[in-house]
């Protein structure tokens, strides 16, 4: 189990996955840029923190994500040095570090306490230094150079990007340079333990190339139990749900509000379609060998990140602002491109009949939402919360349809992928002494 972060982190190259987040971030900066010259229509991709009874951030999100990227190869990386050392117990308290931190940005905990008159100092200077503590002892136990470096200098970028955190600066022009370095500090973070990853030791039998990349999709699969997280699924889309019902009556906060943008309700479906997506890469991954032969599941793939990434940004509806050009019209294509692809994988998943109900159970469910978005909204607003459920519960049934349809694959080409940690002692050792 302890191995798997490891075991996934090392099937990427630290220079590809570096390339990528710079991308990501010269993406935000970018898109910041414009936001700042008047388009509005950008301003769910601006370089601000999140608060938490008022919105989740989307770059305060990649921030936080990138972080509990670094907490989960942490823990990893502890676990595989020596019990009882200080290197392990530095490792595990850079991992909690990084945890803590990383949740802390997502939801905007000290942001919203500055406007409730809690000063900075209080409410995040110390977490801040007890984190630097921590991230400084363990880079010291960090073996590889580069690694090292790299850690060293993202813990003087997230220092760096405090001086300008906004909460302390009571600046809103700090936002936009204080994200830019904290979204750089926690890339180099995730980079530096990718790094680290490919300098331990891998286990013995550990394979390389395809056969090593589905081994590590196989064990992450093996660990998801279904049930377990359609119960935790369950309960959040009721309590989201409820919240939603009843923000407007008692005591407004926009953050629970289903029909707004970075709240927790969109932020929660965005991340269900994403669930879907990385689903249908790791199917098209089992099923094909060949690029061309996965192409529709790299088409559905495609699209459940873009309805995720509008969930969360509402990009058809900022389009719609900007052009006065009906919103649905600019998810048309994708929906054409989607409803192809749903009906070549399912032609693919037809050996089992639960995935199959379940993914068209999800595809019942989202028409009917879009069905009461069309008819029932505008007569009728409270209409709006079963219509966002019934969306987020829809992108839930086909993430779980797809690992459902997953999961006897990974089963079938590694019966045995959870490694062996003790080895039996031959009987004669075991009997009593006499």
């Amino acid at each position: 189990m302890s191995d798997l972060a490891l075991q996934l982190a090392r099937r990427f190259q630290p220079r590809h996955v570096l390339i990528v987040l710079a991308a990501v971030l010269a993406s935000f900066l970018a898109l910041d840029f414009v936001d700042a010259q008047g388009f509005e229509s950008m301003r769910f991709f601006d370089l601000n923190d999140s608060d938490v009874t008022n919105r989740i951030g989307f770059s305060a999100l990649t921030i936080g994500a990138l972080m509990l990227g670094a907490a989960a190869l942490a823990f990893s990386a502890a676990a595989k040095a020596d019990p009882g050392t200080r290197t392990a117990f530095w490792f595990k308290a850079g991992a909690v570090a990084f945890l803590v931190l990383g949740v802390e940005e997502m939801l905007g905990i000290h942001t919203w306490l500055d406007g409730e008159g809690v000063s900075w100092n209080v409410s995040y200077l110390p977490l801040l230094a007890a984190g630097t503590l921590t991230w400084f002892e363990m880079a010291r136990r960090i073996d590889t150079p580069g690694a090292r470096r790299l850690f060293g200098i993202a813990i003087a970028a997230f220092l760096a990007s405090c001086l300008f955190d906004a909460a302390r600066a009571g600046d809103g022009h700090a936002y936009a340079l204080g994200e830019a370095l904290e979204m750089a500090a926690a890339s180099l973070f995730l980079v530096s333990m990718v790094v680290h990853a490919h300098a331990l030791r891998a286990p013995q039998g550990e394979e390389q190339g395809r056969r090593g990349d589905l081994a590590a999709i196989a064990g992450l699969v093996q660990r998801l139990d279904p049930v377990k997280l359609a119960i935790g699924a369950g309960v959040t889309v009721v309590a989201l749900g409820v919240m939603g019902a009843i923000s407007h009556s008692i005591d407004y906060m926009r953050v629970f509000d289903v029909n707004k943008e970075q709240n927790y309700a969109s932020v929660f479906s965005g991340l269900a379609l994403w669930a879907a997506a990385l689903m249908a890469v790791c199917n098209g991954l089992f099923r094909h060998e060949g690029r061309r032969a996965r192409r529709w599941w790299l088409a559905l793939a495609f699209v459940f990140l873009y309805l995720g990434l509008d969930e969360m940004t509402a990009l058809h509806e900022e389009a719609q602002h900007v052009t006065g050009i009906w919103g649905q019209t600019f998810l048309a294509p994708v929906v054409v491109v989607g409803v192809a692809a749903w009906y070549m994988a399912i032609k693919e998943m037809n050996a089992s009949p639960l995935a199959v109900t379940l993914w068209i159970a999800g595809a019942a469910a989202w028409v009917c939402s879009q069905g009461i978005d069309l008819v029932l909204n505008d007569p009728m607003p409270w209409t709006t919360v079963p219509e966002e459920l019934g969306e987020m519960t829809g992108s839930l049934l086909f993430a779980f349809s797809l690992l459902v349809a997953l999961r006897p694959l990974a089963a079938a080409s590694f019966p045995a992928v959870a490694p062996v940690t003790a080895v039996p002692a031959p009987a004669q050792e075991l009997q009593p002494a006499q």
